[in-house]
């Protein structure tokens, strides 16, 4: 029984469910913070006797240093993200509302950190899609290629990780594959991606594990990390494309 407590932004999303799981089988005080949606609040009552709840926004400054009050580790995950959210928002179709709450709360919780928990380690999680378009270039992809946005939602993380770099926290950064959600989520954004473009998939129970073994880790500090699913989960994504459609009966 580990005596840390955590601040899990982000707790009832995809990513944050299961590390959520992870966090409370490992023997973490977790202190869970989200926004009240009905959703959210449905999936807390299954943890309520487990874990703390603060419901709050991290465009508020007040709720955020709220949260992070007394914290030994971070895990900020609440992000708003392009295509395939269990909320039906995404980054793409209103970029400032997005902006506001995943880069500039973002520096709120930064902020609150520093102000507020200045002892607190801080894990943020990033994603393989800052490298931008590299289906020319070999794989894989490492840590030291260059940063190449090309939609809202990587530039947002983009941000975010020079801030997360720039703090005085210490920190480190999970740069993730592909975690879809577990229920089947039907997109029009799906038909977006080029068939022949390469995909690592990577299970979010296994992003999970990678997440709660780092806070036993101290060679993770101060560094980023590309997180990926191994050969296994290597796809086009045409073959993912195809496998959804079957799924649907469809083909």
């Amino acid at each position: 029984m580990t005596s840390q407590r955590v601040l899990l932004t982000g707790a009832f999303g995809n990513i944050g469910e299961a590390t959520l799981r992870a966090l409370v089988q490992r023997g973490y005080a977790v202190r869970c913070f989200d926004i009240p949606t009905r959703r959210n609040q449905r999936m807390a009552r299954r943890w309520r006797h487990r874990i703390e709840i603060v419901w709050g926004d991290l465009r508020h400054q007040e709720d955020v240093q709220t949260a992070v009050q007394g914290m030994d580790v971070v895990i900020h995950l609440a992000f708003v993200i392009p295509k395939l959210s269990v909320t039906g928002m995404e980054s793409e179709s209103n970029p400032a509302w997005a902006y506001a709450i995943n880069v500039e709360g973002s520096q709120n919780l930064l902020e609150a950190m520093t102000n507020h928990a200045p002892e607190a380690k801080l894990l943020f999680t990033s994603s393989l899609h800052v490298y931008g378009l590299t289906q020319h270039l070999p794989p894989p992809r490492k840590v030291s290629d260059p940063l190449a946005p090309v939609d809202h939602y990587s530039r947002h993380k983009v941000r975010v990780e020079a801030l997360v770099q720039r703090s005085r926290q210490t920190w480190t950064i999970f740069r993730l594959g592909a975690s879809m959600p577990l229920q089947l989520i039907v997109d029009p954004g799906m038909f977006d991606v080029p068939v022949d473009n390469r995909i690592e998939f990577v299970y979010r129970d296994d992003v999970a594990l990678a997440i709660v073994n780092a806070l036993e880790c101290e060679e993770v500090w101060g560094k980023v990390w590309n997180i990926g699913g191994g050969s296994r989960n290597q796809f086009l994504y045409g073959d993912i494309a195809a496998m959804i459609l079957d799924a649907l009966g469809v083909g």
